[in-house]
């Protein structure tokens, strides 16, 4: 196998994959953030029953409902009700915005500046060789740690912070299968499909 091409990723297509990416890797974290939404919203519920209830007494009977005199005569169920109110609140909000947010600090990072230049790709059965106009690196294909592929993209990585994402739309499919081949022979063990 012998394949060259060249690509040059647009930080859109980065912001894609790494938010496909980050939503697997992050689903422990999401799953609780789900149950802490659910159980923040029993205890809303619950405590805005308890304030009703509460008003609902033979002593209350002629009491307005109002927040003033929830706050005086049962400050308890207002606290637990304005608590549970703002849980639910920021626990959807990390839910929803939680990677986008972690994705686009990234990419506004002075640092990252140079995350997107024109790259040159050689790959065979051996390495993969990358370069740019800058630096040139060649890879072994055991030395990654993990193969992500997804509808668009095929990524590399060799640690969490180092990866060759290629983008699929750029190779042939004989050149995909080719790659493919080279993943079961010897990636096989850290291949994760998203696709």
């Amino acid at each position: 196998m012998k394949i060259e091409f060249e690509q040059k990723l647009s930080e859109k297509e980065w912001f894609d994959f790494n938010k496909i990416y980050l939503h697997f890797k992050n689903k422990k974290l999401r799953l609780f953030l789900i149950v802490m939404i659910v159980f923040s919203a029993i205890l809303l519920l619950l405590s805005l029953f308890l304030i009703w209830s509460f008003f609902r007494a033979p002593s209350f009977v002629f009491v307005p409902l109002t927040i003033s005199n929830i706050i005086q005569y049962y400050p308890l169920g207002f606290f637990i009700t304005f608590l549970s109110f703002l849980l639910v609140i920021s626990f959807t909000l990390r839910y929803r915005f939680q990677i986008d947010i972690a994705l686009k600090k990234m990419l506004k990072d002075p640092r990252n500046k140079d995350l997107f230049p024109q790259q040159s790709f050689y790959l065979d059965n051996e390495h993969v060789l990358v370069s740019t106009d800058l630096s040139s690196s060649t890879m072994q294909w055991k030395a990654f740690a993990e193969v992500v592929e997804t509808k668009d993209h095929i990524a590399f990585f060799k640690n969490s912070s180092n990866m060759v994402l290629l983008r699929k739309k750029e190779l042939m499919q004989y050149q995909i299968r080719q790659i493919d081949t080279v993943i079961k022979n010897d990636l096989s063990d850290v291949y994760l499909s998203l696709q």
